[in-house]
């Protein structure tokens, strides 16, 4: 409409958005413990993303051998690692191995 590369018009949408904020209390509310809890909130998220990285890691040493087609490259296990971190997994692969499904014992 304005020119803009269909590509990038999704930032137009973005900025559009970010300009609702001040006009709305609970946005505002939102941005301010955001603000004011940035330290603690990057922490969390740097210490998930430890987790994520070193159990995918781990899982993939574990299991490349005995499942291939799941657990064969990094990126296919980091993919299941985030499919089982933040959801309940979709079930489709599962450790197999001794070590590698210890969790279904607890």
């Amino acid at each position: 409409m304005l020119g803009v590369n269909s590509r990038s018009a999704w930032l137009l949408g973005v900025v559009w958005l970010l300009k609702l904020v001040p006009g709305i209390p609970g946005l505002r509310q939102l941005r301010r413990v955001l603000v004011q809890e940035s330290g603690p909130l990057l922490s969390v998220l740097a210490i998930f993303l430890m987790v994520l990285f070193l159990s995918s890691v781990a899982v993939h040493v574990l299991e490349r051998d005995v499942q291939p087609a799941g657990f064969g490259s990094i990126p296919a296990t980091l993919w299941w690692a985030v499919a089982t971190l933040t959801t309940t997994g979709y079930g489709d692969v599962v450790p197999i191995t001794p070590l590698g499904g210890w969790w279904r014992r607890w």
